[in-house]
């Protein structure tokens, strides 16, 4: 699973951030993210 994050943000949201989001709203392990792409614009 990969998850596409829209942001002008210039700090990197790295993997680890992410996974240690979804651990704290209690989504399940086998649900976790493989990959994190940022984009800057809308396609």
């Amino acid at each position: 699973m990969c998850a596409f994050l829209l942001t002008n943000v210039e700090k990197a949201m790295d993997l680890t951030l992410v996974h240690q989001f979804l651990h704290d709203i209690s989504v399940a392990p086998y649900k976790l993210l493989d990959q994190v792409k940022r984009w800057v614009t809308s396609p």
